[in-house]
């Protein structure tokens, strides 16, 4: 999706990593619940109740995950995802990652590289 090189240098699957990309978006959209990376914790609710995160909020972080990182993600694993804590969202980039990198799984991936 992007050809611009990583702007994070946590791993993508590191949570740290997905944490600060979630936290640079909330304050780019000045949301009014933006804590600190450290305080979103993998039990933090991304809408209603907490963060209060809008699916096109979401939509947002999923494509700053892609191009902060390198990858894009497939749109049936994004369409089959629940994402309704912190802890979901860096679950699946995380399992995402995974999948990209374990061949022969048998499985289609989650997120493919990012072409250029």
């Amino acid at each position: 999706m992007s050809t611009n090189p990583p702007v994070h240098d946590a791993a993508p699957a590191d949570p740290a990593g997905v944490r600060r990309v979630l936290h640079d978006v909330l304050l780019a959209n000045k949301a009014a619940h933006a804590p600190a990376p450290e305080a979103l914790r993998d039990d933090v609710l991304l809408g209603m109740g907490g963060l209060g995160l809008s699916s096109l909020l979401l939509l947002q972080v999923l494509v700053k995950l892609e191009e902060s990182f390198g990858f894009t993600f497939e749109d049936a694993a994004v369409a089959n995802a629940t994402f309704l804590t912190v802890g979901d969202l860096a679950r699946f980039v995380g399992e995402a990652v995974l999948k990209r990198q374990t061949t022969g799984s048998g499985s289609e991936p989650a997120c493919r590289p990012a072409s250029s």
